[in-house]
């Protein structure tokens, strides 16, 4: 099988499957502002034809040992991009091993340059992470609330958790529970959203979820997941208002690292969208939604989580906003590492021929459902995920 791959860890999604070449389009060759370091970029390579296909007593072959890697150089990438460099700086040549220099990021390693802040903040949350259920006010690095020790526990780092909690304690008694997704939104606005720190630039991104637009924005995206939107769909709903905008500010669209503009800042993360064709409209319009739909479940959903453990939330819209649906089934497939697109052809099609275990989220597949699947001409992709997941 061959795929493109995007250079982010938290996009690699495809490991469960049978890969023998990586296409890597240029521009997703980067971890934010920077190009991959070279542990990254061997970990990524390193997804591709694993030992367990290597040594396989039916199908495995030496030749595997050398897998292919491409680097195609897009026409979204950075027009100073060179190939040949970043290649010669992941330093995968083993006589450059030697060379490399690990970045060491935790703060608390005996190695690490982070000074004293970092490695105490770092401290702080370990420690409220690692607690007991009993809250107590001996200590004062660790949450006094239940609402702190939430906001640790699913890495809410927008304010300092220990100034703030309490006050956030104090407005939690006044909230009733949420029942709509304007309301939750208006709840973590008012308990969350509203305390960012300012001081700090780092949290730049989240400050516009105070926003009365952006905060639209990103309902509607839940509502188009809750109501099974494909992507196809979606991606026609953004081109189509996109095809809306002619006046002179309202058509400078952002796009993120795809954009080839800059607007009250010196990051061309905007684009002229009026000055681009129907083709490139609808690539920017699904890496657009890929994006923020992981903004939705790496950001926004963490607050749900706390307004839930809160029980400020009804069940059953929490389960929507978080996996689009209520189904227990199809979360519990969903919480198995079955996407979305092959729990639902499951489903529909073969509801007999799997069970579901919705209290310890377990799925058994019939041994009958992949010649089943064969026989009705099932995209290969979708047969190879079923073998993945099943139990020999």
């Amino acid at each position: 099988m061959e795929i493109d791959a995007r250079g982010s860890e938290k996009s690699l999604s495809f490991c469960c499957l049978k890969i023998d070449n990586i296409f890597c389009v240029s521009r997703l060759t980067r971890e934010g502002n920077s190009y991959l370091s070279p542990s990254s970029f061997k970990n990524l390579i390193g997804r591709v034809c694993r030992f367990g296909e290597i040594f396989n007593n039916s199908t495995g072959d030496l030749k595997y040992l050398l897998p292919e890697i491409h680097i195609v150089k897009g026409g979204y990438c950075r027009q100073n991009f060179k190939v040949e460099n970043f290649v010669k700086g992941r330093k995968i040549l083993v006589e450059d091993y030697d060379k490399i220099v690990d970045d060491i990021k935790n703060p608390l390693l005996v190695n690490s340059d982070s000074d004293e802040v970092k490695k105490k903040k770092a401290e702080e949350i370990l420690e409220n992470i690692s607690h007991s259920d009993v809250i107590t006010d001996n200590n004062s690095n660790k949450a006094k609330t239940k609402v702190g020790q939430l906001c640790f526990e699913n890495n809410i780092n927008i304010f300092s958790i220990l100034e703030i909690e309490k006050q956030i304690d104090n407005e939690i008694e006044n909230i009733n529970i949420a029942q709509s997704i304007d309301t939750v939104f208006n709840i973590i606005d008012h308990l969350f959203f509203s305390k960012i720190n300012d001081s700090n630039g780092e949290y730049n991104n989240l400050k516009r979820l105070r926003e009365h637009e952006a905060q639209s924005f990103y309902k509607m995206l839940i509502n188009w997941r809750i109501m099974g939107f494909t992507m196809k769909v979606m991606t026609d709903e953004v081109v189509g208002y996109w095809n809306t905008l002619r006046e002179e500010q309202s058509r400078i669209v952002y796009v993120g690292k795809w954009g080839d503009k800059t607007r009250g800042g010196h990051r061309e993360y905007w684009t002229d969208i009026t000055e681009k064709d129907e083709y490139e409209k609808v690539n920017l319009a699904i890496v657009r939604l890929k994006e923020e739909y992981d903004f939705i479940d790496n950001e926004i959903v963490k607050y749900i989580e706390v307004l839930y453990s809160l029980e400020l939330i009804e069940e059953s819209l929490y389960l929507k906003i978080k996996y689009g649906t209520d189904d227990k089934t199809k979360i519990a497939l969903l919480n198995c590492g079955i996407s979305s697109i092959l729990s639902k052809l499951l489903q529909e099609k073969y509801s007999d021929m799997f069970e579901a275990d919705i209290g310890n989220s377990t799925v058994t597949f019939s041994k009958n459902l992949i010649s089943e699947m064969l026989k009705n001409s099932e995209n290969g992709i979708f047969i190879s995920e079923v073998k993945m997941n099943a139990k020999e």
